[in-house]
């Protein structure tokens, strides 16, 4: 279901481009087996994240089902402030749950964002393994002490 600003632009866009960015598919109302959209997709490897914007807690369990149907490994369920992941996270509560749900993060925007970075540091091996402290520490130039 498409939404308004805050929930296409503000949200899904800087989501699904950040994932782009970082060299991951994503893919916006991706139908499912069920016949249900899920807003966003995003693919790192064989990790699948399904990705619900919502303003209320009102369709938690559809969102939890679509993306059971899907096959994703997690459903991140991205709220604008806090207040609504409270009421998102007691909606999800009162569902009932089996063995192929996927792992659920109740997330607003900000901890999306700070989730997919991690992500694709664990995943995409991207990112460049830091320094050996030995190196550092044996480096002449990095030595402390008075300056000649």
């Amino acid at each position: 279901m498409n939404g308004g600003f805050l929930h296409e632009v503000v949200t899904l866009d800087r989501l699904e481009s950040l994932a782009r960015d970082a060299g991951a598919d994503a893919a916006r109302q991706v139908r499912t087996p069920t016949g249900g959209y899920i807003d966003l997709v995003i693919t790192i490897g064989t990790h699948r994240i399904a990705v619900e914007a919502e303003l209320t807690s009102k369709r938690v369990a559809n969102d939890l089902e679509k993306a059971v149907s899907a096959e994703a490994t997690e459903l991140w369920v991205v709220t604008p402030v806090p207040r609504t992941a409270r009421s998102v996270k007691r909606g999800l509560n009162r569902v009932n749950r089996n063995c192929k749900t996927p792992v659920v993060f109740v997330l607003t925007l900000g901890r999306a964002i700070q989730r997919l970075t991690n992500c694709f540091s664990l995943f995409s091996g991207s990112l460049t393994p830091p320094e050996n402290k030995k190196q550092i520490t044996n480096n002449p130039q990095n030595t402390k002490g008075p300056k000649p």
